[in-house]
């Protein structure tokens, strides 16, 4: 499987983990596994936000609202709908190399999309395909990126699509009860759910975002989540997954 997708690495690496970013006290790998294994190296086009059109605004859930807590299986019901994956490919002399997969969530019913800045490879270079849970597969044009915040906009030409809803990760408190939905390991295991807690909050990582703080999680998160949703025990995307420490000596810290 082919997967866009950020990583912290220690010692022992997956093999699909190839180029490393310098400045840590943890090695840290930014991956983005390609057909032949190797990381693709075209480089950001930007470390500014890159926008040419603009996106709905997005529309959080109401303060004071009474909510009802939902079960895993409830939640899976509700978000997976909104969870697509993505693929980030080239064409050269009539062949088509897969850079990587990864995972977005519906913004809007026309067809925006929001997803990781390095899914769609910090640029407008590459071509991107989407494919709904449906399994309808379209054509996407990069909004807008940021590398930054490893944040992106994309764009469909379709109708009906299934928006998520958005939540207030503000309100987060450490002990609550998270969902991760994405496709880990790429479209092969597309619309995997996996749950945990907030283990953290205001999580600094270095060289995954150095412009916001991050919410650690011990949801299993893969290689292939790039960009998927972390969801409230409301059905309330509150987080988009990015990243995991990777070694032996580590297990459970996944950050969104």
């Amino acid at each position: 499987a082919f997967c866009l997708y950020g990583v912290l690495s220690g010692k022992n690496e997956p093999a699909q983990t190839s180029s490393r970013l310098p400045s840590s006290s943890f090695p840290l790998v930014l991956a983005s596994s390609s057909e032949s294994g190797e990381e693709s190296e075209k480089p950001a086009s930007s470390s500014s936000p890159v926008v040419n059109e603009l996106a709905p605004t997005l529309k959080l859930e109401s303060n004071g609202q009474l909510l009802s807590p939902l079960s895993a299986k409830e939640i899976a019901k509700k978000v997976k709908p909104s969870v697509v994956g993505i693929v980030t490919y080239t064409v050269e002399d009539g062949e088509i190399s897969v850079i990587g997969q990864g995972s977005g969530i519906v913004m809007s019913e026309d067809g925006y999309i929001i997803t990781n800045s390095h899914v769609v490879g910090n640029s407008r270079d590459y071509k991107v395909r989407v494919v709904t849970y449906e399994e309808q597969e379209y054509d996407a044009v990069v909004i807008g990126y940021d590398t930054k915040t490893d944040l992106a906009a994309i764009k469909v030409e379709a109708t009906n699509l299934s928006p998520a809803e958005f939540g207030d990760s503000d309100a987060l408190e450490v002990g609550d009860t998270v969902v991760a939905i994405g496709n880990p390991g790429g479209l092969t295991f597309a619309g995997s759910v996996t749950q945990g807690i907030v283990s953290a909050l205001d999580r600094v990582v270095v060289n995954v975002s150095s412009a916001i703080k991050l919410i650690q999680v011990d949801a299993a998160i893969n290689p292939g989540n790039s960009g998927g949703a972390l969801v409230n025990e409301y059905g309330k995307v509150i987080g988009i997954n990015s990243a995991k420490l990777v070694s032996t000596s580590y297990e459970g810290m996944g950050f969104s």
